[in-house]
C-alpha cells in the first residue's frame, strides 16, 4: 500500500514517535508535530496508551 508516496507496508499497525524519530532521523518534536498534524488533517488515527501517543494509517476513501 503507498500513501502519498510513502509505503506502508503495515496499515493496520501502531507506532510510536520513537519509532518515527528513529527510522526518518529526525528530532522527536519533529516526528511529534508531523504526527499530530497528520492527525489533525485525518491521514492518521492517533490514540493514547498510557503516557503516550500511538499512530496508524488511516484510509482515506474516495467516494465520488
Amino acid at each position: 500500500m503507498r500513501a502519498n508516496g510513502i509505503e506502508i507496508k503495515e496499515p493496520e499497525r501502531y507506532v510510536s514517535i520513537a519509532e518515527i524519530k528513529s527510522k526518518y532521523n529526525v528530532a522527536y518534536d519533529t516526528a511529534r508535530n508531523d504526527m499530530q498534524c497528520l492527525a489533525k488533517l485525518g491521514y492518521i488515527e492517533m490514540i493514547k496508551r498510557g503516557r503516550s501517543y500511538m499512530y496508524r494509517y488511516k484510509e482515506v476513501r474516495n467516494d465520488g
